[in-house]
């Protein structure tokens, strides 16, 4: 994970491109997080194994922007992590729950029961109980609408009541509305008689 001040980041404009922004060797970028000067400074790390973290920025060293990144997590070389999703701890209360997309397109429940720090020294190993070679491909909240164009799982959205509006009809002839005065107007409709133009006789 490459740490660096916002004052590194160059500034570009629409027409820029082959801008590097950290380098990973080759690795793909599972998020990026921006954080306030006065901004709890917590975030969580899930991996394609579901292994979750919490890690503190604080304890991560600030570095150059093209700077060897920091490694926040070790695992065996017998069951290799990929990081796939990040995101900050902010005001979310724990239990906290987000749903991990499988390559089988199946949703699966992500909870962090609590948001105390993971130990660095704690090497990263799958969730028990999650079958060999399954893996997460992506990772949303919970009741979020935003899911990743790869995702082949759907959370069903909480029902939303519709709202109908009762309309009063009016069976008199002549409606009535209230101005922004507040007084009542009459809208007086215009009546037409129906004539023949042939005459009596027809």
């Amino acid at each position: 994970m490459s740490v660096y001040p916002e004052t590194l980041v160059p500034i570009s404009g629409t027409s820029a491109s082959g801008v590097k922004a950290a380098s990973f060797k080759g690795s793909p970028v599972a998020g990026i997080l921006a954080f306030d000067p006065n901004e709890d400074k917590k975030f969580v790390m899930i991996t394609d194994l579901i292994h979750t973290r919490v890690v503190n920025l604080n304890n991560l060293v600030v570095g150059e922007r093209l700077s060897k990144a920091n490694v926040v997590f070790r695992c065996f070389k017998s069951e290799l992590h990929k990081l796939v999703f990040v995101d900050k701890v902010g005001d979310k209360e724990a239990p906290f729950t987000y749903i991990g997309v499988t390559d089988e397109g199946e949703n699966k429940e992500i909870v962090f029961e609590d948001f105390y720090l993971t130990p660095s020294e704690r090497y990263a190993k799958k969730l028990e109980g999650f079958g060999r070679g399954r893996s997460i491909k992506t990772v949303h909240i919970k009741g979020g609408t935003v899911v990743g164009p790869d995702d082949k799982g759907v959370i069903p959205e909480e029902a939303v009541p519709e709202v109908v509006a009762d309309v009063e009809e009016n069976s008199e002839s002549n409606s009535s509305f209230q101005t922004v005065e507040g007084q009542e107007e009459q809208v007086i409709e215009e009546r037409f008689e129906q004539i023949s133009i042939f005459g009596d006789d027809f």
